[in-house]
């Protein structure tokens, strides 16, 4: 069989490609996993947050104040 050189250029791209790829999953299947835990955080430091959403009052619509309180900071327990 006689390949020209598009044919073989492009086989060589594909074969890139994929070793490229193969080469991504393993690595990142090689890198250490880190478990964080709800349990194990406080928060030390909230803001309350506001911003407005649209609400139907009949056919009108309004713009309603909606205050939430958001962690901003937060620390591990010990142990």
């Amino acid at each position: 069989m006689n390949f020209s050189w598009i044919e073989t250029v492009v086989v060589a791209v594909i074969v890139l490609i994929l070793a490229a790829t193969g080469w991504g999953f393993y690595s990142d299947s090689q890198r250490p996993n880190i478990e964080i835990k709800k349990d194990d955080w406080e928060c030390v430091k909230s803001e309350q947050r506001t911003h407005l959403q649209m609400m139907m009052v009949g056919k009108i619509t309004i713009l309603q104040p909606i205050t939430t309180n958001v962690c901003v900071e937060y620390r591990r327990h010990a142990g």
